[in-house]
């Protein structure tokens, strides 16, 4: 064990020293590459990420106000629904009132069902056009630079 500490000690100090060391620089990692160019280019990759996030957190507000209206008009509808039923007096009225208010109610939250649904996709579209789009004028980023070193 103390010759194995010794070799990775003496490897992680000749890896120090390269890097301390003056003669070497960041164009060696990638020669003629530009790299204030690949800087920037990281940074539009950063940002179109970001601006992808915001969309998702924002999509997801969206999301959550539409099920928190849904839910409320649902339960006065539900109330409403109630107080009907209590007026029917004779139970085969009664029975039809509900198998009414259940059919009702189902189609309506198929719908919301559908609607929600449709948000998230429109969200998701919006985060993912963002990083399609960054995705592409990244790959052309590097092609130009990629192209500049031919020269």
């Amino acid at each position: 064990t103390t010759e194995g500490s010794r070799r990775i000690s003496s490897s992680m100090r000749r890896k120090e020293a390269t890097l301390n060391d003056d003669t070497s620089s960041t164009t060696t990692i990638c020669p003629g590459m530009d790299m204030e160019e690949m800087i920037t280019t990281q940074r539009r990759n950063i940002d179109a990420v970001t601006q992808a996030n915001r969309l998702a957190f924002e999509g997801m507000q969206a999301v959550m106000r539409r099920q928190q209206e849904v839910a409320q008009q649902m339960l006065t509808e539900m109330q409403g629904s109630m107080k009907e039923l209590m007026t029917q007096s004779a139970p085969e009225e009664k029975v039809a009132k509900q198998t009414e208010i259940l059919q009702a109610n189902f189609e309506k939250l198929l719908e919301n069902m559908r609607e929600l649904t449709e948000l998230m996709a429109k969200s998701n579209n919006e985060c993912a056009d963002v990083l399609s789009k960054r995705f592409s004028e990244s790959l052309t980023e590097l092609k130009d630079q990629v192209e500049s070193l031919k020269k």
